[in-house]
């Protein structure tokens, strides 16, 4: 007796993540192709994942990539070497394909996307949003938001440096109750790659309160002094909680000001 097996087969779905490749051409500084040239392709912390050697015609070629953040670095012992930065994008990654030239003091590193747009010159994953303030007397506390590949802050105030750290908080002391100062944070990543100015914030410091008031009673006059305020204009002065005048000078002569009869 023979018996029949039959097979179902069923249908599997088999999905490959989707691929690039990453190729170009190395050139020195003479604008001719360099051979044997090293080429590395390193995750963000700093490990090969694949090395190439450039050909007799200068190119290389890195097929099969998975879309990811690398730094390629191109390294040859006499025309020197270039670093690169390469960002995923969210959609439509494609082949990457790069013309790199190599010198012995190399620029600043410039970031690609797997698109063949532009290199752009600051790293768009380093870049900050606007910076948190809070204001007291006589100081601004400022802070912003970590990045995950950001390894440095620089704080900016009115276009000048005044904080660098791997903080990201910090009490500006200096500023001057009433003037208004400007801020901005910058993100730098590892190998020199830096990220744009945050949106500029404006803010002003508190005015601080008046101190060592003073007072010179004259019949039914009264005379106001106190020490002046650091950054004050003018001062509003009260009575019964009620603002009776404004004075630009750190004094006040009441001439209202009567005794209540007992």
């Amino acid at each position: 007796m023979i018996k029949i097996i039959s097979i179902l087969v069923l249908g599997i779905q088999i999905v490959t993540a989707k691929t690039v490749s990453i190729s170009g051409v190395i050139f020195n500084l003479e604008n001719k192709p360099v051979r044997k040239a090293n080429i590395t392709l390193l995750n963000l912390e700093n490990i090969p994942v694949v090395v190439e050697t450039s050909n007799r015609k200068g190119r290389f070629a890195f097929k099969e990539v998975k879309p990811d953040f690398y730094y390629l670095e191109v390294k040859h012992p006499e025309d020197g070497q270039s670093r690169i930065k390469i960002n995923p994008r969210r959609k439509r990654n494609r082949d990457l394909v790069l013309r790199l030239i190599i010198k012995p003091t190399p620029d600043l590193p410039l970031v690609y996307t797997y698109s063949n747009a532009k290199a752009l010159e600051t790293d768009p994953a380093l870049r900050m949003k606007p910076v948190k303030t809070e204001v007291g007397s006589g100081k601004i506390t400022i802070s912003w938001g970590k990045r995950s590949q950001a390894k440095i802050y620089q704080l900016y105030r009115d276009d000048e440096m005044i904080f660098e750290s791997n903080d990201h908080i910090f009490k500006d002391t200096l500023a001057v109750p009433g003037v208004k100062y400007c801020y901005q944070v910058m993100a730098l990543g590892e190998h020199g790659f830096r990220g744009p100015l945050s949106p500029v914030l404006c803010i002003s410091a508190l005015t601080d309160v008046p101190r060592g008031i003073q007072t010179t009673v004259d019949k039914n006059k009264i005379l106001l002094k106190w020490n002046p305020v650091e950054g004050a204009k003018s001062y509003n002065i009260y009575r019964d909680n009620e603002i009776v005048a404004t004075s630009d000078e750190a004094s006040f002569k009441d001439e209202e000001f009567c005794f209540s009869e007992r």
